[in-house]
């Protein structure tokens, strides 16, 4: 299983999304696309970072749990 896997996205509508643990489906982050990119949040809604990719952004947030 890679990291990718191991998350699931919801959509919350205006290119928002709440990422989901894919074994427990608890809350695992968020991702909001900007202009820069898109900005990567945990679960408690603290900022890790702008990231080009969802993947990417996945891979971030799957070192952090």
């Amino acid at each position: 299983m890679t990291h990718v896997e191991l998350f699931f996205l919801v959509d919350a509508g205006e290119g928002r999304w709440t990422i989901k643990h894919a074994i427990t489906e608890e809350l695992a982050g968020s991702l909001m696309r900007t202009t820069k990119g898109l900005v990567l949040r945990d679960s408690d809604a603290r900022f890790i970072g702008n990231f080009p990719t969802t993947e990417v952004a996945l891979r971030n947030l799957y070192a952090l749990v």
